[in-house]
């Protein structure tokens, strides 16, 4: 489950502040499982409206959360409260792409070479790297930062 304040923030720190967000209708404290089309979006999901042509769809999708433009909010509900929770960006597209890869993300725990992992000496892992047990990193490879090597590679 995903709060969208807590998607905004992630947004703003992943796109250097390019990308803000105004919420309305209490956005901010929705909370929401995944995206969904507009069209078939449930109350648990959030969707956005990136081309004008589907303001109808997007007046009428039961999404949880909608994301729209400016120029969408306009539109659609003047000045007025939309009366539903809605997110008003410059590029509800951008927001999308950004709001996925906020909810995709994982915190990293660098946890190093686990006990039953194999790690050859001449290999050259990251400080930040987790080799899960199980997993073998042969001679001459080179591991990144923050690479996660699972049980069985």
């Amino acid at each position: 489950m995903f709060k969208i304040s807590e998607i905004i923030h992630e947004i703003d720190m992943r796109s250097g502040n390019r990308l803000k967000s105004e919420c309305l209708g209490g956005a901010e404290h929705a909370v929401v499982t995944r995206f969904g089309p507009l069209e078939a979006a449930e109350a648990d999901q959030v969707a956005f409206l990136a081309q004008k042509k589907y303001r109808d769809a997007a007046k009428q999708s039961r999404a949880g959360v909608l994301v729209i433009s400016p120029e969408d909010r306009e539109a659609m509900y003047g000045v007025s409260d939309p009366g539903r929770a809605v997110v008003v960006t410059a590029n509800p597209y951008a927001w999308f792409a950004w709001a996925v890869q906020a909810m995709l993300h994982e915190p990293h725990e660098s946890r190093g070479a686990m006990p039953g992992s194999f790690v050859d000496a001449s290999a050259k892992v990251d400080p930040t790297a987790t080799i899960e047990p199980g997993a073998t990193v042969k001679a001459g490879a080179v591991i990144g930062s923050r690479t996660v090597i699972k049980a069985g590679a």
